[in-house]
């Protein structure tokens, strides 16, 4: 039963659309060398649009704002990497692992490159925006 659960947690998050994977040509990938570099090359992109985000934010805020957010950027790596291995885990040990981390922290990844970039952009008066 066990290993029927893992099978399909695994089908699962292989079918997940992860973002610019397509992009990248992930498509062809047929064995599992190439996917995995697929997923390590999309992560890659997911880091480079991150920084964008960062710096974007970083640009516009006062000093103290600054260190807030650097903290909070700070902890919230930890927590990607944390979270990724425990989702990764049943897998530790398998070819298939390296790209199941890969896609778990490129979708974390896009998710605070958007609130990020939501933050880069703020409007007076939202009151889900930082000021400087």
């Amino acid at each position: 039963m066990e290993k029927a659960v893992m099978t399909a947690l695994a089908m699962l998050v292989l079918s997940a659309p992860g973002a610019g994977a397509q992009d990248a040509g992930c498509a062809e990938a047929e064995d599992q060398i190439s996917m995995t570099a697929c997923a390590d090359h999309v992560f890659t992109m997911a880091e480079a649009d991150l920084k964008r985000a960062y710096g974007a934010v970083k640009a516009r805020l006062d000093d103290q704002a600054l260190e807030q957010l650097k903290a909070a950027q700070r902890a919230w790596t930890a927590y990607r990497h944390e979270w990724c291995d425990f989702i990764a885990r049943p897998w530790r040990g398998g070819s298939i692992y390296p790209m199941i981390h890969a896609q778990c922290l490129t979708e974390l990844t896009e998710a605070q490159t958007e609130k990020l970039w939501a933050q880069s952009g703020c409007e007076e008066g939202d009151l889900f925006c930082t000021g400087g």
